[in-house]
């Protein structure tokens, strides 16, 4: 099963990674024009990758329009329609945020039969204030007809960024439901101080640290744990076509002594340059509880990405 799906996800990144870059026609307030890819876009300023020029920034209130630019297929004339936003699903909401869906699925029939469907959510947004960062995933497995695994969690970060220092605050809240647990479902705060080492187009790293509260809830008891959060975070974009992210959080418990978690997070990330913003990424979460039985919940995927 895993070395057919393998097959069928390299065949996928052939052809698809060999297809051709769209561009944007970009008419600036003067009237001239550039084609050139857009690479990120921020409340202020449109950052491009142009083709001779290389890659450089153009302050929004510049820009007249940005139009999509796609190669025409012999005896068939171009055709380009304006960029708008319209947020999530067309709904409005979350307009000139960074969007992506993903969705992974595999199975087997025949002596066993098993399915494995993934499905996560990712919401980003930075400018020179403040940067948003939501990211939820739901993993369902069965087994002959059985279901194993059944869970949800969600993570929302919210930075107050200070201008002209590397320094700034965080709120970060978390909620996780598991079918499967003694618990109901749990949520996760914490909040404090977070520095930037390094942040720019190739490469970010920042780390925030500060107190945590971790609210369980049973179906007999309810439990509150005070810890610390030591968090890092980084995305490095190796490639034009390849990126690699990691988070870190370790929690040592402060009202009970001894006992600890630590939360890893690693994707790798490949675009596929078909369709706007199509990926595949390679996904691996692990979460070590020193309080419970099974202390490592190591998780890996691969799934489909696709902006929104």
């Amino acid at each position: 099963m895993h070395s057919s799906l393998f097959r069928s996800l390299i065949f996928i990144l052939l052809f698809f990674g060999s297809s051709s870059t769209s561009a944007e026609i970009i008419t600036l307030q003067n009237g001239d024009t550039l084609h050139a890819v857009v690479k990120k876009k921020t409340d202020t300023q449109v950052y491009i990758e142009h083709e001779n020029l290389g890659a450089f920034a153009i302050i929004r209130e510049d820009i007249a329009s940005i139009n999509y630019e796609e190669k025409a297929l012999p005896g068939k004339q171009v055709s380009s329609t304006p960029f708008v936003d319209k947020g999530l699903f067309y709904s409005g909401f979350f307009r000139n945020w960074k969007r992506s869906l993903e969705v992974g699925l595999n199975g087997a029939a025949g002596v066993s039969d098993n399915s494995k469907f993934r499905s996560a959510l990712e919401l980003r947004y930075e400018d020179y204030k403040k940067r948003w960062h939501f990211s939820m995933f739901y993993l369902l497995t069965e087994e002959n007809k059985e279901t194993e695994e059944n869970r949800l969690t969600a993570n929302l970060i919210r930075d107050w960024l200070l201008p002209n220092t590397k320094w700034f605050y965080f709120s970060k809240f978390g909620y996780d439901w598991d079918r499967f647990k003694d618990w109901d479902y749990r949520t996760r705060t914490s909040s404090g101080p977070g520095y930037e080492f390094v942040n720019n187009e190739k490469l970010k790293i920042l780390s925030r640290f500060g107190p945590s509260i971790y609210h369980t809830v049973g179906r007999d008891s309810n439990t509150t744990v005070i810890e610390a959060d030591f968090g890092v975070e980084m995305m490095w974009k190796i490639r034009d076509k390849h990126t690699l992210g990691l988070t870190n959080d370790f929690y040592p418990s402060i009202s009970d002594k001894g006992n600890y978690r630590n939360v890893t997070t690693l994707d790798w990330k490949i675009d596929l340059n078909y369709y706007r913003d199509l990926g595949v990424k390679f996904g691996v979460y692990n979460e070590l509880d020193s309080t419970e039985m099974e202390r490592y919940d190591l998780k890996y995927n691969i799934s489909l990405v696709l902006g929104l």
